[in-house]
């Protein structure tokens, strides 16, 4: 994006004035944040409320999280995980060493494939769908009667909308499904290149993966994968430690 690339050109990272609207929550948002944390570029957090929208009234064509808003870019709002990041990275990453074409395709397959076993797993049952929403309660800066709302009626929803998800993406084993992901990320994408895909440091398939893992750290999901996959959670801790905590400041309440 050749307008992008001019409005931040000449400005330092502190300059870019990037606001992130977002579920907490969200794997595709975890992508978004674990982009500009690794990148170490400051943002400003506005939660959506994922029942009401309203944050995110002014977005009349574009209803879903994460969008992100860059002071200064004409029509200032970029919509799509995976584009956004590509956008941001099109300015940082001149050489494109973090974008190779197997980062490409890697990419392609955490967006079309990993991601999609995420939610018919911590939403499997009520149990764990009630358990899931509680955490995202927890997470979300809501009032008391927002969590409420949230807590139950999210959970009743996401659970309907697992059932459907799992059937859409032809998933007959939650459990196993996800397992095989964590398996093939592991055995494919990352031991045949070293501590990461991108060798001795992160490239945007790592941070691709590590993103929408972050948003199921803390839930049964994601215990019983990193026990199946140890790798896979050598892995996940390597990355902790390697993307600095979140340089994003939330400014709504």
């Amino acid at each position: 994006m050749n307008i992008l690339r001019e409005v931040l050109k000449g400005k330092n990272k502190n300059e870019y004035n990037i606001t992130l609207y977002q579920y907490q929550v969200c794997p595709f948002c975890c992508k978004v944040r674990a982009y500009l944390d690794f990148n170490q570029i400051p943002y400003k957090i506005i939660e959506v409320n994922p029942l009401f929208k309203s944050e995110i009234k002014f977005s009349k064509d574009y209803r879903k999280v994460p969008i992100v808003v860059i002071d200064g870019l004409i029509n200032n709002q970029l919509n799509d995980s995976s584009r956004i990041i590509t956008h941001l990275n099109d300015v940082l990453d001149e050489t494109k060493t973090m974008n190779t074409k197997d980062t490409v395709k890697w990419r392609k397959w955490v967006d079309d494939t990993f991601v999609h076993t995420l939610a018919p797993n911590i939403y499997r049952t009520n149990e764990e769908a009630v358990e899931a929403f509680e955490y995202i309660s927890e997470q979300n800066g809501f009032s008391w009667f927002q969590k409420q709302a949230v807590l139950y009626g999210g959970s009743f929803t996401m659970y309907a909308v697992a059932k459907r998800l799992k059937k859409k993406y032809g998933i007959e084993d939650e459990r196993e499904a996800i397992f095989s992901c964590g398996k093939k990320w592991i055995n494919e994408a990352v031991l045949p290149n070293g501590r990461f895909h991108g060798g001795d440091k992160p490239d945007l398939a790592d941070l691709a993966a590590y993103g929408i893992l972050t948003s199921i750290e803390g839930l049964r999901t994601f215990n019983e994968l990193t026990k199946e996959v140890p790798q896979l959670g050598a892995w996940y801790d390597m990355m902790k430690r390697t993307v600095p905590k979140c340089s994003g400041i939330k400014i709504n309440k």
